[in-house]
């Protein structure tokens, strides 16, 4: 993260330097949680993109692979973070 960016802002470029992909960022959702005596956040974001891109992470980049996930086929997360994520599921498309 740069000094005065916000995260969204950090994500959208990160995505774009790591990927190629431009996103729009629709939602945010926190999850808060203590593991170990330390304070972890994890910041879900609601994102939008057009038409079908392919995800194809660059040679100099930090991203090995990188994959498209269904929301009911997401890999383990932390409750909740989970958590979060549904909620902002339940509020946006139910």
């Amino acid at each position: 993260m740069e000094r005065g960016e916000q995260s969204s802002d950090t994500l959208r470029r990160e995505l774009f330097e790591e990927t190629g992909i431009v996103l729009s960022v629709e939602d945010r959702a926190d999850a808060v949680y203590v593991q170990e005596n330390r304070r972890h956040i994890d910041h879900i974001y609601v994102l939008r993109c057009s038409g079908n891109p392919s995800l194809r992470p660059t040679k100099r980049g930090e991203i090995a692979d990188a994959a498209w996930y269904a929301i009911d086929d997401l890999p383990p997360l932390q409750r909740e973070a989970h958590e979060a994520l549904s909620r902002v599921v339940a509020e946006r498309w139910t």
